[in-house]
């Protein structure tokens, strides 16, 4: 019978025999970090295979592909910050509580495609439960939120962004240890998002990948950088 090592080893060195899978779940990234860090050779090998990597130490080519995929799991996120930053700012009137509630959807369902000004369905907001996009049907047709409606939706959004924030921070350490298995400097991959972190605050820490759309709903003062890589700051009011 072989040790859990040893079938964990075999496993691995099997993998190698497969085509290059692209990491998808926080499991898969937490087990190639495990054999990227490891002392066995063979696990790095089946760590890089994972992961799509090829090359040998410090591969710039390996940098460019983990930053490519960490920016591809972090867009979500980057939704629901960004979201969640308007939601907080939203005032208490009739614009603001557009801001607020189409805000809170897109936390609620961030791929969702509702528009603002646009009618919210079960086809391009599916993951927006019925009664909230009843309320942001009915506010783009000229209602209000009550003071009870957008103290309950503040407080749904933190317990929101908890999760999300959370999640964030465990696919940033995830590509930080590939990075530290690869001996590539973590900053080359991992570039902060979380607003604990400072995400927005500073010109050398701007808001990564805001599309115009994206860069209209941010609060003023905060620095972005461009789909193009051009670093701006939304206006101040």
């Amino acid at each position: 019978v072989l040790s859990p090592e040893a079938q964990e080893q075999k496993i691995a060195i099997a993998q190698q025999s497969r085509p290059p899978a692209q990491p998808r779940s926080p499991s898969d990234m937490e087990l190639a970090a495990t054999w990227l860090n490891s002392d066995n050779p063979e696990l790095v090998a089946a760590g890089k295979h994972k992961l799509g990597l090829s090359g040998g130490e410090n591969d710039p080519q390996n940098a460019a592909t983990l930053r490519g995929q960490y920016l591809g799991q972090v867009k979500d996120f980057q939704t629901v910050r960004q979201n969640y930053q308007v939601v907080k700012a939203a005032e208490d009137t009739g614009a603001g509580d557009i801001a607020r509630v189409f805000g809170y959807m897109k936390l609620l369902d961030p791929s969702s495609t509702v528009r603002e000004g646009e009618a919210a369905t079960a086809q391009n907001a599916a993951g927006v439960p019925e009664s909230i996009r009843g309320q942001w049907n009915n506010l783009i047709g000229g209602g209000q939120l009550s003071a009870e409606a957008r103290q309950q939706i503040e407080s749904q959004v933190d317990i929101l962004y908890k999760t999300y924030d959370k999640q964030q921070k465990t696919t940033q350490k995830q590509f930080s240890d590939i990075a530290t298995g690869l001996k590539i400097d973590p900053e080359l991959v991992v570039t902060e998002q979380t607003l604990e972190g400072g995400a927005g605050a500073s010109e050398d820490n701007p808001v990564a990948g805001a599309s115009p759309e994206d860069a209209a709903k941010l609060p003023a003062g905060t620095w972005f950088k461009t789909p193009d890589g051009r670093i701006l700051q939304r206006a101040t009011q």
